[in-house]
């Protein structure tokens, strides 16, 4: 016969063994292939992956989305040169955060594409300007298309802003210094441009150029001298980092001059592509070797392939996965998302030559281009999926009582996103996959919410409300949950005086007034904590004479788990079951009534902080062990 401490403990093992989340091995799961007709010549994606843009040998662009649909394709014509066809290629294209794509073509034409397929510049430098031809661009957020273009004698960076066509120019003669590369960085205020050139008439060169911008000038700042020969180049928040001979520099940069620079060995080897992450690692293509390195240039980590390195990529904002690839076919991905100590996540099977890697900013997406025009898409943060727990979900809205039809449906989510509009009964269909959390977005976020994904809960029905009365002025607020800024908005059919102040609900102390005169619409943003919780009052008198005092409240994440992925969520909510296992079955062992209080009481308060997942089983588990210690206590046993 079992006695009560024995089957008390029996009951919290079981409990932790339904608890506790399976450890699943992540690894890069292929979410789809694409068979296209000509080279891959580069690819690139948009911050968050949710497209990505293919450039092909036969000056094709395609914009894709993240399952593999087409959202636009557009065919590059030279202007004034040589017959349209395959003679005319990309040579790079470039993409800013929100998916605005850049292009050079063979002929040193260059131009602009909107995110959603517009062109809006198409420049021939080689013929507008005789005898210049452009190595190189890159496309930065405002759509400003920056490009340098040289002749024999005189390098020039040049920068076209959206359908607007403004120019900015900045020409340096010294010797025959021609720029090969260059690369752009905003570090939050301000934007640089650094340019390198390896020879000066055929002499190898160690130099660096930083210009900064002032309004739409481009002014040239000052040189900074190498101990090795430049050739590759990649920028980003503020930091750069070059390949040389022999060595890596890590040069720190601003709008005003150079910072600190870092030097580290890099081993022998011609260098061919580097990129530079915001925490300041970086990778190189050296040969057929990669190199990773730390922010004060410590190589971590070095790889041989077998055959010439062609491309490579880093993840720009948290610099935790990395990839290469080129003559050998092969796709490396490295990893340190899960140790401090950088390691082989993925070696693909041998496919045809690869010609550009491209990784999302977080680290979610990797793109692959190859010879052939093989294109790839692969998942690197989340577990592969089981096709057994994949289903179809419909998502049914009505808005006012009514269906709201021929409206766009943006739903995204780390194990694959959708997009298009509802039908005439206001559905619409995608397949989803079990645990995974959505978020839907009606109408360009006339309305959001989450989903998590469930077989059992496959429709998801949404009501948008309709005012019945409505006042000529509204007001607002909200929180961004990934950056903390808290958005206040005012807008009114006559002038208002407003003014607009802001409590930290914590501290309860007043963190922000703004005032605004005789206005109709107002902004105001204040750079907050993700998860802060804030009241926002407004004050506004109108021009009728009629004051008013309004107030909305605004939560940020609440807990430091909901910004966390998916990943991390999983060890959080290991390590809560592992404290309940070892403390809880501590108490109990010497007091069963305090060890089921302190488990009953444990389990409610990490639940409610977010290290427990808050689903049906986890709470109904709760429930039992609540009602059991409610019925051992009252009854004393």
């Amino acid at each position: 016969m079992l006695n009560k401490k024995t089957l008390i403990i029996i009951i919290l093992l079981f409990i932790c063994l339904v608890i506790t989340p399976v450890l699943a091995a992540t690894e890069a799961s292929l979410i789809f292939s694409k068979a296209l007709t000509y080279d891959v010549s580069d690819i690139k994606t948009s911050a968050d992956g949710s497209k990505i843009v293919v450039a092909l040998a036969n000056a094709s662009i395609i914009m894709y989305d993240n399952t593999g649909g087409v959202l636009w394709n557009k065919k590059v014509q030279p202007i004034g040169a040589g017959t349209p066809g395959s003679n005319n290629s990309i040579i790079k294209i470039s993409v800013d955060d929100d998916g605005d794509v850049g292009y050079l073509t063979s002929y040193s034409s260059v131009g602009s594409i909107t995110s959603g397929g517009t062109y809006e510049a198409n420049f021939n430098i080689s013929k507008s300007t005789t005898g210049w031809n452009v190595t190189d661009i890159y496309m930065a957020n405002g759509r400003e298309l920056w490009y340098v273009s040289n002749t024999s004698t005189t390098s020039g960076l040049n920068m076209s802003i959206g359908t607007s066509k403004l120019y900015t120019t900045g020409s340096f003669v010294d010797g025959s210094t021609i720029f090969d590369r260059f690369s752009y960085s905003w570090d939050g205020m301000y934007e640089s441009v650094v340019s390198l050139n390896h020879s000066v008439n055929g002499v190898p060169s160690s130099r660096i150029f930083l210009w900064n911008t002032t309004g739409l000038a481009l002014n040239f700042v000052s040189i900074q001298n190498l101990s090795d020969t430049a050739y590759a180049i990649d920028c980003y928040n503020g930091w750069c980092t070059i390949s040389g001979d022999t060595h890596v520099f890590h040069q720190q940069v601003s709008n005003m001059g150079y910072g600190s620079q870092y030097t580290g060995s890099s081993g022998s080897g011609v260098p061919s592509k580097t990129k530079i992450s915001k925490y300041q690692g970086s990778i190189e293509g050296r040969g057929n070797v990669i190199n990773i390195y730390e922010s004060d240039c410590t190589k971590s980590g070095t790889y041989t392939s077998g055959g010439l390195v062609r491309s490579v990529d880093i993840s720009r904002d948290n610099g935790l996965f990395a990839a290469g690839g080129g003559d050998d076919g092969i796709l490396y991905v490295f990893s340190k998302s899960t140790a401090s100590a950088w390691s082989v996540y993925y070696i693909s099977d041998i496919g045809n030559t690869i010609t550009s890697v491209a990784i999302s900013n977080g680290g979610e997406y990797l793109a692959v281009g190859r010879l052939g025009g093989t294109f790839e898409l692969y998942n690197l943060q989340s577990p592969v999926v089981d096709p057994e727990n994949t289903y179809t979900a419909d998502l049914i809205v009505s808005k006012g009582g009514a269906f709201y039809d021929s409206v766009d449906v943006n739903i995204t989510s780390t194990s694959g996103n959708a997009s298009g509009i509802t039908d005439a009964t206001g559905k619409f269909t995608w397949t989803a996959t079990v645990g995974a959390l959505y978020t839907i977005s009606i109408n360009s976020g006339e309305y959001t919410q989450n989903y998590m994904g469930s077989d059992s809960y496959k429709t998801i029905t949404v009501n948008i409300p309709v005012p019945l009365v409505s006042v000529p002025y509204q007001y607002a607020s909200s929180i961004n949950r990934t950056s903390g800024v808290v958005t206040s908005t005012y807008n009114d059919v006559n002038n208002a005086n407003v003014w607009i102040r802001i409590y930290n609900e914590k501290t309860k102390a007043v963190i922000s007034n703004s005032s605004y005169n005789s206005t109709t619409s107002v902004t105001n943003t204040y750079s907050g904590e993700t998860n802060g919780t804030y009241k926002v009052t407004f004050y506004f008198t109108r021009s009728t004479g009629h004051s008013y005092v309004q107030t909305v409240y605004v939560y940020g994440s609440g807990s430091i788990v909901d910004t966390m992925s998916s990943q991390e969520k999983i060890w959080v909510y290991a390590l809560s079951t592992l404290y309940l296992m070892i403390i809880g079955l501590g108490i109990t062992s010497y007091n069963t009534k305090a060890g089921l209080v302190f488990l009953s009481g444990n389990m409610v308060l990490l639940i409610a902080m977010g290290f427990l997942p808050n689903t049906l089983t986890t709470l109904g588990i709760t429930a039992t062990v609540i009602f059991g210690t409610l019925l051992i206590v009252f009854r004393g046993d």
